[in-house]
């Protein structure tokens, strides 16, 4: 039996690789990072993950078409995707920014990358949003216009009536919730089996991102040897920093 929750960070700043790496790893979790998709799907191609972790915005692509990617390839890995990544020495911080940025900044990064998706393709999304209402539905609305439709689940009984009448194309779920309630919607979720890129918005403190994490991976219920593409590997040379298992593309100075 695996003892050990293995994690697959991919994000373009080395710096909150390092971050990421060190607060996870600390958690007692072994913690794998990538700063581009090309080493992300190599690391993937030979190694046996319980969640991968993304940022909103990587080095070739967006964090979203990546994330459908990898859950077409995977279709039961939990894939999360951080809106913002918190600061680890302030674990009750939800994100590095200053006051009066974070008022006009909360919602920008996701809008953003929400009107790239919308752009991939024609038709509209459908966007699952879950958790006590507050501003970002509304926000999306009016930004993506005719690109995307929303449903909102407040609760565990919302949740699982939209999850069996509805094909959605994207989860964008809340931390801001109840404890106990932010639980068992993400129960739900991640038992529903639905390959789907889950974004955590808005970004959460380094506490929830750690248990987030770990509640993905233990939800995890691995297929045998599940891999449904054939890639390129280009592993490129990868070093080992002060952190266990900290691999990016380059060599770190």
């Amino acid at each position: 039996m695996k003892n050990t929750t293995r994690v697959l960070a991919c994000h373009t700043n080395r710096a909150i690789l390092k971050r990421i790496s060190h607060m996870l790893n600390r958690a007692g979790m072994r913690t794998d990072c990538a700063d581009d998709t090309g080493l992300a799907e190599s690391l993937m191609s030979d190694n046996d993950y319980d969640v991968v972790l993304l940022d909103l915005f990587l080095a070739d692509t967006d964090g979203i078409s990546f994330a459908h990617t990898l859950n077409q390839a995977f279709p039961e890995l939990p894939v999360l995707i951080f809106s913002r990544w918190p600061d680890p020495e302030q674990p009750g911080s939800p994100a590095v920014w200053p006051g009066w940025v974070d008022t006009y900044s909360r919602h920008v990064r996701l809008l953003f990358a929400l009107k790239v998706m919308a752009g991939h393709v024609r038709q509209q999304k459908l966007i699952l949003c879950i958790g006590e209402a507050h501003d970002c539905p509304v926000e999306i609305s009016s930004s993506l216009a005719q690109q995307a439709s929303l449903v909102l689940a407040r609760d565990p009984y919302e949740l699982e009536e939209a999850i069996s009448t509805n094909h959605f194309d994207l989860v964008i779920f809340s931390p801001d919730q109840d404890a106990g309630m932010a639980r068992d919607n993400f129960r739900i979720l991640m038992d529903s089996l639905m390959p789907l890129p889950v974004i955590i918005h808005p970004g959460p403190g380094a506490e929830r991102v750690v248990e987030l994490t770990r509640q993905a991976a233990e939800l995890h219920v691995p297929l045998p040897h599940h891999k449904n593409w054939d890639i390129d590997h280009r592993p490129g040379p990868a070093v080992l920093s002060e952190f266990t298992d900290f691999k990016t593309s380059e060599g770190i100075d």
